[in-house]
């Protein structure tokens, strides 16, 4: 039962991978010897890169327009001032996503405090 909701409420997300264009209209940075900051979203779990760090392992929920991510793991890798604090601003606002909205190839995830987290495919 558990399997086929992760299909069923889960789809269009499911098996799709974003990469993060913004934070709240702010350009996002990363790393130029690492990839670019991404979200991917599989059954049950999200995973991605932070633009300095690697995120895996979170719980995905979502129902309608509704998503709760869970917490993460993630390596632990140093990066440059700017990274870093981007890095916290996207960790802090993957958990406390509240909505999103998913139009085409643009992907948007809003946290509790308004916080926006732009994706594109």
């Amino acid at each position: 039962m558990l399997l086929l909701y992760a299909f069923v409420f889960n789809r269009p997300l499911v098996g799709s991978e974003w990469v993060l264009k913004a934070i709240d209209g702010q350009r996002a940075v990363f790393d130029p010897d690492g990839p670019e900051p991404s979200i991917r979203f599989l059954p049950f779990i999200y995973d991605g890169y932070t633009g300095c760090n690697q995120y895996e392992f979170g719980l995905f929920l979502r129902f309608g327009q509704f998503m709760k991510l869970g917490n993460t793991g993630i390596t632990e890798r140093g990066c440059a001032n700017e990274v870093m604090e981007q890095e916290n601003q996207i960790r802090h606002a993957l958990v406390n996503v509240k909505r999103y909205h998913h139009l085409g190839d643009v992907l948007y995830l809003i946290s509790s405090d308004g916080t926006i987290l732009k994706f594109e495919r």
